[in-house]
């Protein structure tokens, strides 16, 4: 019953053709724009009850992704 939200790179791109949004619904936040060479996601599978929302990073994420390195 809890949503899911997927949160990926500025530079990706999601497909969300595959899926079922089910009762909860689909809200893709990306942008459409995709670079050749760039990763792109693809979903597949229902959401159910639950709400799907696929998005980039916000400001706070971002910011917190720079403070701590994965290198």
């Amino acid at each position: 019953m809890a949503g899911v939200t997927i949160v990926i790179p500025d530079t990706w791109a999601a497909d969300t053709s595959g899926m079922d949004p089910g009762i909860g619904g689909l809200t893709d936040k990306t942008t459409p724009d995709r670079l050749p060479g760039n990763p792109l996601i693809r979903l597949t599978g229902s959401g159910g009850t639950a709400g799907v929302v696929i998005r980039h990073p916000n400001r706070w994420e971002r910011r917190k992704l720079r403070g701590n390195p994965t290198h």
